[in-house]
This record gives C-alpha cells, sequence and structure tokens, in this order.
C-alpha cells in the first residue's frame, strides 16, 4: 500500500541547500528540473506566459537539441521566433531583435563537441536591454562560473534527469511541474558530488595525446581552440563507433552505462542514439560517415598510460571482424 501524496517541500528544500553550497546571492533563485528539456521548457514557458505581451522569442540555432520542445507551444501562440546566426557580432544582434522581444536563447557551449561560445558581450547588451537572455551550459558550467545578471538565467545540465537553473531576480517565470515531483535531496547532492569529482580537464593532455593519434589509424575531430579540454574527440571512416567502443571499454574493464549516462566512453553512432534525426539540430554537422565513426574519451582516459596501446589493439580488433 502506499499513500498517494507528494511532498512538494522537498524541491524547495534541495534549492537552497545547492543555493548554500554554491554561495549564491539571496536575490537569485535556484531551480532544480528533471533533465535539461524540462529546466529550459519551464523557463520558457513560465516567461512566456507571465510577459504574454512580449510576442517575440529568438535563439542562436544550432547548438544543443533540448529547446526544441519550447517552439510549438510559442507558435501555437503566435510568437514570432528569430534564428539568429552566430557569424554576426553581439551588437547586430541585438539591433537585429524585433521590438517586443520577450527572451533570446542561447548556448555557452556545444554538447558534444565541448566547443566554447563567446556569448558573454551577448548576455551583456541583452540585460542593458532588459531582455531576458537565457544561457545554456552542457558543461562549461563545470570549469567556468559566472555571476548572474539580473535579466538571466544560466541552465546547467548536470545528467539526463538533473539540471539546475541559476535566474536572475528580474525574472518572473512560475514553475510548473517541478515542485510536483518526486526528489531525494541527498541523493541529488550526491550525485552532483560525484560529477563534480569526476569532470575535470587537462589542455596540455588532451593536445599530447591528439598530436599521437595518428599512430592508432584514427582521426582527431577538428574542435575550435575555445572547448573544454575534457575530452578529445576522434574517429574512423572505415570503423563503426560503437563496435570501437565497445571492443575498447572490454580492453579497459569498463562497463558501459546507457546512452546520456557514459561518461567516460562515448560514440555518436547512430544505431546507440536511434538514428540520423537525433542529430538534425546540428547546424554544419559533420558528415554521417563521421558521425558513425566518432568516440569520446574522457581527461581520465586520456591520461592512461596504455590508451595508445588499447586504441591500436580495438581499432585491429574491429578493422578483423569486418573484414569480408
Amino acid at each position: 500500500m502506499k499513500l498517494d501524496l507528494s511532498a512538494f517541500e522537498n524541491w524547495d528544500r534541495l534549492n537552497w541547500q545547492l543555493a548554500s553550497r554554491f554561495q549564491i546571492p539571496s536575490e537569485i533563485s535556484v531551480r532544480c528540473s528533471q533533465g535539461l528539456p524540462s529546466a529550459i521548457y519551464e523557463l520558457a514557458i513560465g516567461v512566456a506566459q507571465f510577459y504574454s505581451h512580449k510576442k517575440s522569442a529568438a535563439v542562436i540555432t544550432g547548438r544543443t537539441p533540448h529547446d526544441q520542445w519550447i517552439w510549438p507551444y510559442l507558435f501555437k501562440e503566435g510568437y514570432q521566433v528569430q534564428q539568429l546566426a552566430a557569424e554576426k557580432s553581439a551588437t547586430e544582434i541585438v539591433a537585429s531583435l524585433h521590438k517586443d522581444i520577450n527572451f533570446v536563447l542561447v548556448c555557452e557551449d556545444h554538447p558534444i563537441t565541448g566547443e566554447i561560445y563567446p556569448v558573454d558581450e551577448l548576455e551583456t547588451l541583452l540585460n542593458e536591454k532588459k531582455i531576458f537572455c537565457f544561457r545554456i551550459s552542457h558543461q562549461a558550467h563545470f570549469f567556468k562560473p559566472t555571476s548572474i545578471q539580473p535579466y538571466t538565467a544560466r541552465i546547467c545540465s548536470w545528467s539526463p534527469r538533473l539540471a539546475v537553473a541559476f535566474v536572475g531576480p528580474k525574472i518572473k517565470s512560475q514553475p510548473m511541474i517541478s515542485p510536483a515531483l518526486d526528489w531525494n535531496e541527498q541523493q541529488v547532492l550526491h550525485e552532483m558530488d560525484l560529477i563534480q569529482q569526476e569532470t575535470l580537464q587537462d589542455e596540455k593532455a588532451v593536445l599530447d595525446f591528439e598530436k599521437k593519434i595518428g599512430g592508432t589509424g584514427l582521426q582527431v575531430f577538428s574542435v575550435a581552440a575555445q572547448r573544454c579540454y575534457d575530452r578529445s574527440l576522434i574517429y574512423s571512416s572505415e570503423i563503426g563507433g560503437e563496435a570501437l567502443q565497445k571492443s575498447l571499454a572490454q580492453l579497459l574493464g569498463i562497463t558501459l552505462a546507457p546512452p546520456g549516462w557514459e561518461r567516460r566512453l562515448e560514440t555518436t553512432h547512430l544505431c546507440r542514439w536511434g538514428g540520423i534525426r537525433h542529430y538534425e539540430w546540428w547546424q554544419g554537422r559533420p558528415a554521417d560517415d563521421v558521425l558513425r565513426g566518432l568516440i569520446a574519451l574522457d581527461i581520465s582516459l586520456i591520461k592512461n598510460s596504455r590508451i595508445h596501446e588499447f586504441l591500436d589493439k580495438a581499432s585491429q580488433e574491429c578493422r578483423f571482424v569486418q573484414q569480408p
């Protein structure tokens, strides 16, 4: 038997705990959500409903798959959604916005490559114009702390079931469903501690690893210099990424977690993630054969003294299996 009730106060207590842990000023609100799509949806739709007279929104497209759920609602409500070109300067972007703009959604980093995008100037200009700025961070928040401006919400991803938003005092957005969900305060804090401890970066180690990768018959997937150095992306046009991932995991003694939860050794192979539709959001995405063969290695594996030996052996095993 069970009493079918919800402990609504758990959400508030968890948010207070996080505000204290991250030493967040009292005027900034902290909100937990069960995943990045949920956090973006609750904040964006909440603002859209509260400021319903402002019927425009804008987004720099092609940088996250997690915003796609908000646009059908906004279109239904008669919103005009501007798709902003990332190549334009912050000044040009602000000048191009509609007069009734409600919010602008930008990403700090790429969810796969870890590339860092320059959004600080744009955020400042939007705040000066009293325009809401939603900054999505897939992993940049682990390495780049930043103060929250009054018209800014920084939405930070921790896991597929946990995201934390730090919301500026000028943003009015009523929580929708998160307070009513099941929140285990100690479990969430423990999970965040583990993720924080495991999430490290080392620029020198990554660059040294990538310089030596040619000897394994693999190629480095080129990423801009401004990036999170917690990973390296490599690929082969001859070997499927999922096969290489499994072979390398066996050599390393790793038990792979499900897609989205694996933090050490992951692939963009289409079979692992459900097909090409999963990457439709990625503007300028690599060719299908690159996505098929791409794997990402965490810094902990990059620093393994035998990683090149294991990569070479795993590649040879995969090539042998693929022989007709």
